[in-house]
């Protein structure tokens, strides 16, 4: 989430789904990322615009069910995730 709030000088502030979810991260191009935390396990989901579900898969990152999240599960997760926000982040301006 430190990635995509410091992604590029026009982030806006994040947005909080009601519920709980996690923030949701935008720019002048629309949403760009979204995080829903979890609290009964260890793990992230992870939403980011424009990423290939095949190379995610491919990058080591555990897809859901729900077409276009990714499980984080580790800390050297997060940080293979780096690359995947900032790549949203550029290609929705």
């Amino acid at each position: 989430m430190t990635v995509a709030a410091n992604a590029g000088p026009d982030v806006e502030s994040p947005i909080y789904e009601t519920g709980g979810n996690g923030p949701k991260y935008s720019n002048p191009g629309g949403q760009f990322c979204a995080f829903h935390l979890r609290t009964t396990t260890p793990h992230v989901w992870a939403w980011l615009y424009g990423a290939e579900r095949e190379s995610l898969i491919a990058d080591g990152f555990e897809p859901s069910a729900q077409d276009d999240w990714f499980k984080v599960k580790t800390m050297l997760e997060a940080v293979r995730l780096v690359k995947w926000t900032l790549k949203a982040h550029q290609d929705r301006v």
